[in-house]
C-alpha cells in the first residue's frame, strides 16, 4: 500500500463517510442513537456516581416505618393523616435553626370542615416561620380544574405573591416544559403563612427516565420557582439569566448552559441507608421526638396519653441546625416515585428534589457539550479510524487500534463528566468510528476486488484459469525472493521467422504473431494449465509445476507439445497462412521461480541450469531434424504413457556429462 500520498479515491471515500457522519443526526436513526446516548450517560453516571460529604441536606421521609405505624393512625387517623401531624413536625423544627424547611406534601384542596381544629393547628404552627418553604402540590381535579383567568382570588393572589421575575427568560432552555394546567386552591389560611413553590418539575426524556432539571414552572406570564430553586431565593424576587445560560442572584450562580441541564446524581437511594447520598430520618421518629419534648414541657397535653412514647427523643433538634430540610414520601412504590438512571427502581421525588438542591447549591449540573465540540471529536475519531484502515494492512491490527481508540474516547467522556460536569457525546462518535471502519474496509475490499480483476485480466494472459484461481487463494506463492521447485520447462521457436520478417511489413508480422500466439498460448494456458513466462520475439517460454503444484507436470508439458505439433499441421494445410515450422525443447529439473530484480523493477521468472537445458534442447531440433526433443529426466516421468524415439546421448553446451534425449511420437492409448 502506497504511504506517500492519499489517492483521490481515498479522499473521496473519506469525504463521503465524513458527510454521512455529519448528516447522521438528520436521518431516521437519530432517535435510536439519542436513546442509546442517554443509556450510555446513565451507565457513566452509575459508574462514577459520587457521595457528598458533610452535605447540609436532611430528609424527613414518610417511609415504610411511618406508614406501618399503628400509633400514627391512633393519633391522626388513617392516611392521609389530619394536618395536626404536620403541625408537630413544624414545632419540632422550630426548636432548631435550619436554613430552610420544605414540605413536599400533597394537601387536599379546600377547607377540611370535619377537622377544622386540626387545620387551624397546622396554620398556627406556621406562624413566625419565615425560613419555612413548601412545595405544597396543587391538586389537579378534573371536575374543578380551573385555568388561570378563572382562579379564585386567593389562589391567584398566592401565585402572584410567590412568582418571581426572570430577566433573560428567553435564555432558559425549555422554559415552557413545565406548565400548570388546573389549580384548586389549598387551605386559604396558608396563603399568608407559607411560601408556595411549584413541585419539582419532573422532566422525563424519550425513554421516560428523569434526567433533566428546569428551574421554574410557567403559568402564562407568571414564573413560579422550582422547589430546589425556591429554597434558595429567600426574599429575592428577581433573577437574571445571561446569553450563556448563567442564572444569578444575590450570592448564587447556576450554569444552565445552552441546553437543558442534567441532574448530577449522587449516591443511590436503592442501597442501604448508609449508602444513600443524604441522611434520611423517619417522619414517625420526628413525630415521636416532638411528642417526647412536648410531653416533658406539658404532661397534660392530650397527645401524651394516647400512645406509648420512648423516654428520650429518637432524634434531637440540634441535628438540623444550619441544614436544608426536605420532608416528603419515601416509602417504596408510592405515588411520588419516578424512573431514574437507576434502572427499573422507582426513585422517590423527595430524593430528586434533594439532588437538584444539591446541584443548585454547588452549581454542578451536568451540561451538554457544545455541538461544535462533539463534531470536532467525531471528525477526529473518524479520521483516526480511517487513517488506521488505510495505513495498516492487517485488519486485526486496525480493528485492535480502533477498539483502543474507542475505549480511550469513552474514558475521555468520563473524564469530561468528572472534571468539567460535561456531557460529551459517546454514541455518535462511537457509531461514527464503526461507520468509518466498516466503510473504509468496504472501500478497501472493493478496491482489492478491482485490483484482483485487473490482475486476473492481466495475469490471465499468461496462466490458465485454474492457475489464476490458485494464485488468488494463495498470493504467497508469488512471494519476493522465489522458491526452488521441480518443474518442466518448454521452449518453442518458429523456424524461418527471420526470413519471414525480412520479406513482410511490420504490420503483417504483427498480425501473424498475434494469430500464431493465440493458437499456441491457448493450448498451453487453457488446455494444459501451463504458465507462460515470456514471449521472446517469436519464441514461447512456458513451464509446469508452479504455482499449480502437480505430479504430472512433465506429462502436461509433453502433451501440450504434441498438441502444438498437431495445431501446426492444421496451420500448414491452410494456404492463406505462412508456411512455418516450429521446434520445441522440454526438460524437467529444479529451478528457482519467483520475483527477481530490485524494489524499483521486478520480473517474475525462472532461473537455473534446467531452464538453460530446455532452451538448448529446442535449438537441437535444427541439428536433429525434429520438431520436439525431450530430455532423459522428462522421459523417465512419462515413459509409461508416452511413445518416443530415442535420439541417443548428446552433450549440452556448458555441461560436462551427456544427456539422453528423445523425440515424442504420441501417447499410448
Amino acid at each position: 500500500m502506497n504511504t506517500q500520498s492519499i489517492p483521490l479515491g481515498r479522499k473521496i471515500i473519506f469525504f463521503c463517510i465524513t458527510c454521512s457522519f455529519l448528516l447522521l443526526g438528520f436521518t431516521s436513526i437519530q432517535g435510536q442513537l439519542d436513546l442509546w446516548e442517554l443509556d450510555t450517560l446513565s451507565f457513566r453516571q452509575n459508574l462514577i456516581k459520587g457521595h457528598r460529604t458533610n452535605t447540609p441536606i436532611r430528609l424527613i421521609g414518610i417511609d415504610s416505618q411511618t406508614m406501618a405505624s399503628a400509633d400514627m393512625n391512633t393519633l391522626f387517623g388513617k392516611y392521609p393523616w389530619r394536618r395536626d401531624a404536620y403541625a408537630l413536625v413544624v414545632h419540632f423544627f422550630k426548636r432548631s435553626t435550619p436554613h430552610k424547611v420544605l414540605f413536599d406534601i400533597s394537601f387536599d384542596g379546600g377547607r377540611d370542615t370535619e377537622h377544622r381544629r386540626s387545620d387551624l393547628s397546622f396554620v398556627e404552627s406556621l406562624k413566625n416561620t419565615s425560613d419555612f418553604a413548601s412545595s405544597l402540590q396543587f391538586i389537579f381535579d378534573n371536575s374543578q380544574a380551573l385555568e388561570k383567568p378563572d382562579l379564585p382570588i386567593g389562589t391567584q393572589t398566592m401565585l402572584e405573591a410567590n412568582a418571581f421575575q426572570v430577566h433573560g427568560i428567553e435564555n432558559i432552555p425549555a422554559v415552557n416544559i413545565c406548565r400548570a394546567q388546573g389549580i384548586v386552591p389549598p387551605l386559604s389560611d396558608l396563603y399568608s403563612n407559607m411560601d408556595f413553590y411549584s413541585p419539582a418539575c419532573i422532566v422525563k426524556d424519550q425513554s421516560r427516565v428523569t434526567r433533566y432539571w428546569t428551574p421554574l414552572t410557567q403559568l402564562d406570564n407568571l414564573s413560579i420557582p422550582n422547589s430546589a430553586l425556591g429554597m434558595l431565593l429567600d426574599n429575592t424576587r428577581q433573577v437574571s439569566v445571561d446569553s450563556n445560560g448563567i442564572m444569578s442572584w444575590d450570592k448564587y450562580q447556576i450554569h444552565l448552559g445552552k441546553g437543558m441541564p442534567l441532574i448530577r446524581w449522587y449516591g443511590n437511594q436503592k442501597g442501604e441507608r448508609s449508602e444513600r447520598p443524604y441522611t434520611e430520618y423517619s417522619f414517625w421518629d420526628v413525630i415521636q421526638s416532638e411528642l417526647v419534648l412536648t410531653c416533658r414541657e406539658n404532661p397534660e397535653n392530650a397527645y401524651c396519653t394516647k400512645v406509648s412514647l420512648p423516654e428520650t427523643p429518637p432524634i434531637t433538634p440540634e441535628l438540623f441546625n444550619d441544614s436544608y430540610i426536605i420532608a416528603g414520601t419515601t416509602s417504596p412504590n408510592n405515588f411520588d416515585s419516578h424512573s431514574t438512571i437507576y434502572g427499573g427502581f422507582l426513585y422517590p421525588g423527595v430524593y430528586i428534589i434533594a439532588n437538584t438542591l444539591d446541584n443548585v447549591l454547588h452549581d454542578d449540573f451536568v451540561l451538554p457539550a457544545p455541538n461544535w465540540l462533539n463534531i470536532i471529536f467525531g471528525l477526529f475519531t473518524c479520521s483516526a479510524v480511517l487513517f488506521m484502515v488505510f495505513r495498516i494492512e492487517q485488519i486485526s491490527t486496525a480493528l485492535m487500534g480502533t477498539l483502543v481508540l474507542s475505549v480511550g474516547y469513552f474514558l475521555l467522556t468520563i473524564l469530561a463528566y468528572l472534571q468539567w460536569n460535561m456531557w460529551l457525546n459517546a454514541v455518535y462518535p462511537l457509531a461514527g468510528m464503526l461507520a468509518c471502519f466498516s466503510g473504509g474496509y468496504v472501500y478497501r475490499y472493493l478496491k482489492s476486488r478491482k485490483a484482483r480483476e485487473q490482475l486476473r485480466f492481466a495475469f490471465g494472459k499468461y496462466v490458465s484459469p485454474s492457475v489464476m484461481q490458485m494464485i488468488e487463494k494463495n498470493p504467497d506463492a508469488l512471494k519476493l525472493g522465489g522458491t526452488r521447485e521441480e518443474m518442466t520447462m518448454l521452449f518453442c521457436d518458429i523456424r524461418g521467422f527471420t526470413t519471414y520478417s525480412e520479406n513482410n511489413s511490420p504490420e503483417e508480422v504483427q498480425r501473424f504473431l498475434t494469430e500464431y500466439f493465440s493458437v499456441m498460448n491457448n493450448i498451453i494456458l487453457n488446455k494444459y494449465q501451463g504458465t507462460i513466462n515470456k514471449l521472446i520475439g517469436d519464441a514461447i517460454f512456458a513451464y509446469w509445476g508452479f504455482p499449480l503444484k502437480t505430479d504430472e507436470h512433465a506429462l502436461l508439458a509433453v502433451s501440450a507439445a504434441l498438441s502444438m505439433q498437431d495445431a501446426l499441421k492444421q496451420w500448414q494445410n491452410d494456404p492463406d497462412k505462412p508456411n512455418i515450422d516450429i521446434g520445441i525443447g522440454i526438460h524437467t529439473g529444479e529451478a528457482m521461480v519467483g520475483n527477481v530484480g530490485s524494489e524499483d523493477f521486478m520480473d517474475f521468472t525462472l532461473i537455473g541450469d534446467a531452464v538453460n537445458t530446455a532452451a538448448r534442447l529446442e535449438s537441437l531440433n535444427k541439428e536433429m531434424k525434429t520438431r520436439i526433443i525431450i530430455s532423459q529426466t522428462t522421459y523417465e516421468q512419462v515413459q509409461g504413457i508416452l511413445k518416443a524415439r530415442p535420439l541417443g546421448q548428446t552433450k549440452i553446451r556448458g555441461k560436462e556429462t551427456e544427456l539422453g534425449i528423445y523425440e515424442p511420437t504420441g501417447l499410448k492409448l
